[in-house]
């Protein structure tokens, strides 16, 4: 049976390949949606899909842009509008037909409630949405209000030992994909990969204590070369200070950084982060003497903090990623 699969962002096309390789999907019966947004912009979205997807591959292959609420009003004119053509789109190619799988990367966002409501299908799977599948399990669990139009089971295909409640259950990803590609490297000694994320820019840490973090981080590494991957919330300024007053080599990619790392014939000797879920996955595909390390921030140095990174702390410690606390 026909399968639908919606990607919000590029980066989530790496779970997407794991969970079409371990199922066996026929995706010439599949249809594959990426929703464009304010921070993965229309015209983001159209490359990555014009580089990297083959559509021939597919039963079909579109894109549709969602509303924004950063700096508008959810009943603004234009995020109206964007709501009515969202629906139209599901109305016209999508609500009479019958899916075997629906798999979604945000399982618990309002615009993919829209499609449990008007989408006929037997199972949702959700992808791993980052370490926020912490928080959409937690909310599961103790039926929280975002459980609101969502259906009574769901299927969590993630690389995290995840916690859930019946009916949903948990399948575990295999890395089925990126087994079958993953080759031995040579290690470039004198090069560190800096995995960003967007701390400032979602307003969770005081911009001093940030740099007291980077400047640590710099020190530990000051004989290397560090190549910082930013996240895609990150803004220009931000990655100019580290430019300019850190020396990192800002390191902008069109693919999710897994799929960049599997096409690399040298990789790093270390790679670090905060607590990016890219720390996990790189982990699985590195050498065994590689060193994946995670500058865990207290909570007393973040404006918000919850359960779900104690449990990222523990994955990375039982995944064997050294967590050094700051």
């Amino acid at each position: 049976m026909k399968n639908l699969f919606i990607l919000s962002t590029p980066p989530h096309y790496y779970n997407l390949l794991q969970y079409i390789e371990q199922f066996e999907v026929n995706t010439k019966d599949s249809e594959l949606l990426f929703l464009s947004s304010f921070f993965t912009p229309d015209k983001i979205m159209d490359d990555f899909i014009n580089k990297y997807i083959d559509k021939s591959e597919w039963k079909s292959v579109r894109r549709i842009s969602l509303w924004q609420t950063k700096f508008k009003k959810i009943y603004s004119p234009s995020n109206l509008f964007k709501i009515f053509l969202l629906l139209f789109n599901i109305f016209l190619f999508y609500s009479f037909r019958k899916y075997n799988h629906l798999v979604v990367n945000q399982v618990d966002q309002s615009y993919c409630k829209f499609f449990y409501i008007f989408v006929s299908f037997n199972k949702l799977i959700a992808l791993d949405e980052g370490n926020d599948v912490f928080r959409i399990s937690h909310n599961r669990i103790h039926n929280t209000k975002s459980n609101l139009f969502m259906p009574k089971k769901i299927i969590f295909f993630s690389s995290y030992k995840i916690d859930v409640k019946e009916p949903d259950i948990l399948i575990e990803c295999k890395n089925l994909y990126s087994k079958k590609i993953i080759k031995d490297r040579k290690i470039n000694k004198n090069e560190t990969f800096f995995i960003g994320s967007p701390y400032l820019d979602d307003g969770l840490i005081e911009e001093d204590i940030y740099y007291k973090y980077i400047d640590k981080i710099r020190k530990d590494f000051e004989n290397t070369n560090i190549k910082y991957f930013p996240h895609r919330r990150e803004n220009e300024k931000n990655l100019s200070i580290l430019k300019n007053n850190y020396n990192f080599l800002i390191q902008r990619i069109d693919i999710p950084i897994e799929l960049y790392f599997l096409k690399i014939n040298i990789s790093p000797e270390v790679i670090i982060g905060f607590s990016s879920n890219a720390l996990f996955s790189l982990k699985k595909l590195s050498n065994d003497n590689t060193l994946v390390r995670s500058y865990y921030i207290s909570a007393k140095n973040l404006h918000s903090f919850s359960d779900e990174l104690i449990q990222i702390k523990k994955q990375y410690k039982y995944a064997g990623i050294e967590v050094l606390d700051l």
